[in-house]
This record gives C-alpha cells, sequence and structure tokens, in this order.
C-alpha cells in the first residue's frame, strides 16, 4: 500500500481562501503573521463553521465545541486549495 503524503498548498492559495470567509483586513493581517500550521488549523476551524458543518456534526476540540453558525453558501462556492469539499450526508 502506498503511503499518504500531506503537502499543504502554498500560503498565496491558503491566504485566498482565508479571505473569501474573512473580509476584515485586521483579521487577514492577523492570519498572515502566524505560522504556517497555526494557519491550516485557523482556515480549517473558520470553514467549518462558516459551512454550518458543526450544526449537524459535534466538533469540540479540547471539549469546547465550536459556535453554531448557519452556513452562508454552498462549499462550491470556494476553491479548492485546501481539501475537496464534504457533502453532508
Amino acid at each position: 500500500m502506498r503511503a499518504f503524503v500531506f503537502e499543504p498548498p502554498g500560503a498565496e492559495k491558503i491566504f485566498a481562501v482565508f479571505q473569501q470567509v474573512e473580509e476584515r483586513k485586521d483579521e487577514q493581517d492577523a492570519f498572515q503573521r502566524q505560522a504556517a500550521a497555526a494557519q491550516l488549523i485557523d482556515l480549517g476551524k473558520r470553514l467549518v463553521m462558516e459551512k454550518g458543518c458543526n450544526n449537524c456534526h459535534t466538533i469540540a476540540p479540547g471539549g469546547k465545541p465550536f459556535a453554531n453558525v448557519y452556513a452562508k453558501t454552498s462549499s462550491g462556492g470556494y476553491s479548492r486549495a485546501a481539501s475537496p469539499s464534504h457533502s453532508p450526508r
């Protein structure tokens, strides 16, 4: 069996997706100051909340559940820079 090796997308693609979920300039500036690993975690959390994944799925890292936010757009509205979209069951 072939081993899976994850290689994150480049910083430009990660930031482009972040800009689609966060329009505030101060948040964008703070995001860009983070280390690459922290950016991926931050972006993942925001995408989960933006898409409303946690409205059906329990997501509670460290025992602290994410806030429930109803999705504004379908997952097709974002580029697939970080990972494939997830369709709820």
